[in-house]
């Protein structure tokens, strides 16, 4: 790590940071960026050699990135589709996490041909449709 630092440069950031980070409990998470604390809060899963993102209006401000870029965090009034069409064009997906994810799908729409296995699988291990039922996709 010290090596890598010295060669790239870099702010050591002590523990309560990570844990905060971790734990969502830093100000990004907390007010959201940008003054847009009602905006939906995005978890984008991206190849980590990602570039920025093809998102209208949306700015660094907007977004926090952690593991080396491969997972980011986006705060943004942007709708589904888009941000999941930004994410699916460089490999990636992304799934809402709120405050309003009652209002879209949380996870990326399966192909077709995926979702029969998921229905398929999900009827096999739960018959009755007791465990989460809407949880993973509204359908089952």
């Amino acid at each position: 790590v010290s090596a890598t630092r010295a060669r790239i440069g870099g702010d050591e950031l002590d523990n309560t940071f990570w844990a905060e980070l971790r734990d969502q409990r830093l100000a990004f998470f907390n007010a959201g960026a940008g003054d847009e604390a009602e905006a939906p809060l995005w978890r984008l899963s991206l190849p980590h050699q990602a570039a920025v993102l093809d998102l209208p209006g949306v700015d660094e401000t907007h977004m926090l990135h952690d593991w080396a870029g491969a997972q980011r965090w986006l705060c943004s009034e942007l709708d589904a589709e888009t941000i999941r069409r930004a994410c699916q064009a460089v490999g990636g997906h992304a799934t809402c996490h709120g405050p309003r994810v009652a209002e879209v799908e949380p996870f990326t729409p399966l192909p077709e041909v995926l979702m029969k296995y998921h229905r398929n699988l999900k009827a096999q291990l739960d018959p009755k449709g007791i465990f989460n039922p809407g949880r993973l996709y509204a359908a089952f």
